[in-house]
């Protein structure tokens, strides 16, 4: 979980190589600094190994974040999942790219990945760029990328039950990133990640 202070530069670079039925799993919550740039290499060089690479991203003001993941597999019946939600306000800027690559000795494999982005702020602005490289023809893959904002008709449903607007936008807020808090496992650490969005969403925790 990077907290960093607001003038930060956070840059990081790591690189994984996962052997035979072995298993790896990397998630960066990332908030803080004033640029931050995240690059993350996996090679899955053994038959049967796995990897997930989860990134959880709020940005406001003036942040800039760069994130860049890319798994190659060069083993039969690999299999990869990249997942990315970048929360964005004020005049904040992320890039996302992410690059599965199935090599020409990986067959039966599958490679999936996912980036969602949630605008808060019409200033706000993300560029993603979700990419595939296919070197053989028995592997399954799959890659989606999704921009929105807080949905008006919900918003409205949840001030009529008696919430003001704010309180509204944090409840979407919260229900967009659900579903990558529960990867975190640890409730520890699902409480310092809410506590944080909170605070930075205005909300005393």
């Amino acid at each position: 979980i990077q907290r960093a202070g607001p003038k930060l530069f956070n840059l990081i670079r790591r690189t994984a190589v996962v052997g035979q039925e072995g298993s790896l799993t990397i998630m960066d919550c990332t908030h803080g600094g004033a640029l931050t740039q995240v690059m993350t290499s996996t090679h899955l060089r053994g038959e049967g190994a796995e990897s997930k690479v989860y990134s959880l991203v709020f940005a406001d003001q003036q942040q800039q974040i760069d994130m860049n993941t890319e798994t190659s597999h060069h083993a039969p019946h690999t299999f990869t999942d990249m997942q990315a939600k970048l929360i964005l306000n004020d005049h904040a800027r992320a890039i996302y790219r992410g690059l599965i690559h199935m090599n020409k000795t990986a067959p039966h494999s599958t490679g999936t990945q996912r980036e969602d982005t949630l605008l808060l702020s019409d200033s706000a602005h993300v560029d993603a760029a979700p990419t595939l490289e296919i070197n053989h023809h028995d592997v399954k893959c799959h890659h989606a990328a999704t921009i929105s904002q807080p949905d008006e008709e919900s918003l409205f449903y949840l001030m009529s039950r008696g919430m003001d607007k704010k309180t509204a936008q944090q409840l979407t807020v919260y229900g967009f990133i659900e579903e990558m808090l529960t990867k975190l496992g640890q409730q520890d650490l699902i409480d310092q990640v809410i506590a944080t969005i909170s605070r930075r969403l205005g909300e005393k925790p």
